[in-house]
C-alpha cells in the first residue's frame, strides 16, 4: 500500500512529468497542428513579456516624474533658506476644526524673482469658512476679508 506524501515533499521532489507526442514522419497534418500549437504558446509568452515590459517602463517613467518634483522642491527649499526667507510646514488639525491663520506668509514666486527679501503678511481668520485675499503682487499690503 502506497503511503501518501504531504504537499511539501511533493513540491521538493525532483520527479517531473514528461509529456511526449509521437508523430509519424509522413504525417504533415500532425506537424502543422503541432507547429500551430507551438506558435500559439510562443505568442502568449511574447504578449505576457511585452505587457510586463510596458508596466515596468511606465513605473520608471512615473517614478522619474515624481522624483524630479521632489528634487525641485528640495532645490526651492535650499534657495529660500539661502536667501533668508522663512520656511515652514503646516500643522494638521483634528477633523472639524476651522483654523485659518498665518504669520509672515509671502508669495514664493515673487521671492524667487526678486533679489531682496519679500515682506510677509499675517492673518487670523479662525472659525471662518471663507477667506478672500485681494491685491496685486506690487501692493505692499494686500487686503484680507474673512467671512
Amino acid at each position: 500500500m502506497a503511503r501518501k506524501q504531504g504537499w511539501i515533499p511533493q513540491i521538493l521532489t525532483s520527479q517531473k512529468s514528461i509529456y511526449r507526442i509521437y508523430i509519424s514522419e509522413r504525417d504533415e497534418t500532425g506537424f502543422r497542428a503541432l507547429s500551430k500549437l507551438k506558435d500559439r504558446g510562443v505568442n502568449l509568452v511574447a504578449n505576457a513579456l511585452t505587457q510586463s515590459t510596458d508596466h515596468i517602463l511606465e513605473f520608471f517613467t512615473m517614478l522619474r516624474t515624481e522624483l524630479s518634483f521632489y528634487v525641485a522642491c528640495l532645490r526651492l527649499h535650499d534657495r529660500l533658506v539661502l536667501k533668508g526667507e522663512p520656511v515652514s510646514f503646516s500643522l494638521p488639525l483634528a477633523a472639524g476644526e476651522h483654523r485659518h491663520s498665518f504669520t509672515g506668509l509671502y508669495d514664493v514666486c515673487l521671492s524667487v524673482s526678486l533679489e531682496q527679501r519679500t515682506v510677509g503678511n499675517n492673518m487670523n481668520a479662525n472659525q471662518k469658512d471663507l477667506v478672500i485675499i485681494t491685491g496685486t503682487i506690487k501692493a505692499a499690503n494686500p487686503h484680507f476679508y474673512a467671512a
